[in-house]
């Protein structure tokens, strides 16, 4: 299985140079990563795993992409180079578990050496921007050691720029099958399905529990001031209340009650015309 990986030729990363960012990061060279450990360039420059129209990180540029590549931060409790590299492989294994058994991954050490930067080959090459976010998205959601604040996915990874020998003891990967992308837009679906149906049958208990609580509630009258120069307004809040809490035959209740302040039919039905268009009432 292999995967491209566009490396920013921009700036040279090297041990000695590592925290000089480059603010050019719009040329970029495919790395093939058919041979999983020949990833030295990723020591080298920074990248990304998506391919952009003539060569330009732009949201709106998205071109192609067989391939996801997430931040594993800090998975590690000290420094990368505290521990070995069947540790590292063991971690990111750990971490991947979530995703599948099995799954074919290129794992590297990042920049600042306290995590990884992990690529998982998808079965197809996605031509969408859409989609290739929507799946991106689900498993960071899903990992709570990826990096959950950075979701876009036109960023692009800082060089690790270490000793070479360092970035290829600690590059781990393991020959397997690739990530399935239609499996994982179908499990998305799936999962917004479920949302939508829970959001739904919570939404009917909270009706019948309001239709409940509102079959057997009155309206507390004495809590307004119906006497002459406080009559419109407290009619109008009235109103607003009974039709708020969706209370069966509500035209009607307020309707004995406002008929006994004085005011006309006229004013009346303003009162509770204007009630019903601040509410949004369509009952």
């Amino acid at each position: 299985m292999s995967f491209k990986i566009y490396c920013n030729t921009a700036l040279l990363r090297t041990p000695q140079n590592a925290k000089k960012y480059s603010a050019a990061v719009d040329t970029y060279f495919p790395t093939a990563m058919d041979a999983w450990k020949q990833a030295g360039n990723l020591n080298r420059y920074d990248y990304t795993p998506i391919c952009f129209k003539g060569g330009k990180r732009d949201g709106a540029g998205f071109e192609s992409s067989s391939v996801l590549a997430f931040d594993f931060d800090h998975i590690f409790d000290t420094s990368l180079l505290d521990h070995s590299p069947e540790e590292a492989k063991a971690k990111v294994e750990d971490a991947l578990s979530l995703t599948g058994s099995n799954l074919a991954y290129l794992a590297v050490p990042s920049h600042r050496l306290n995590g990884m930067h992990i690529f998982l080959p998808l079965d197809c090459e996605i031509k969408d921007s859409g989609t290739y976010g929507s799946i991106f998205r689900y498993i960071v959601s899903t990992h709570p050691l990826l990096d959950q604040q950075v979701k876009d996915t036109g960023r692009f990874f800082y060089a690790t720029a270490v000793d070479d020998d360092v970035f290829k003891t600690y590059t781990v990967f393991r020959r397997s099958a690739p990530l399935k992308a239609g499996l994982l837009w179908a499990q998305l679906q799936a999962e917004k399905r479920r949302a939508e149906k829970r959001r739904r049958r919570q939404l009917r208990q909270k009706r019948r529990r309001d239709n409940d609580c509102f079959k057997t509630c009155t309206v507390d009258w004495d809590r307004w001031d119906f006497s002459e120069g406080h009559r419109n307004d407290s009619l109008h809040k009235a109103a607003c209340s009974i039709l708020g809490r969706h209370m069966p035959n509500a035209y009607k209740m307020w309707k004995e009650q406002a008929d006994s302040v004085g005011l006309s039919e006229k004013e009346l039905a303003a009162i509770w015309g204007s009630a019903v268009k601040f509410i949004g009432w369509e009952g």
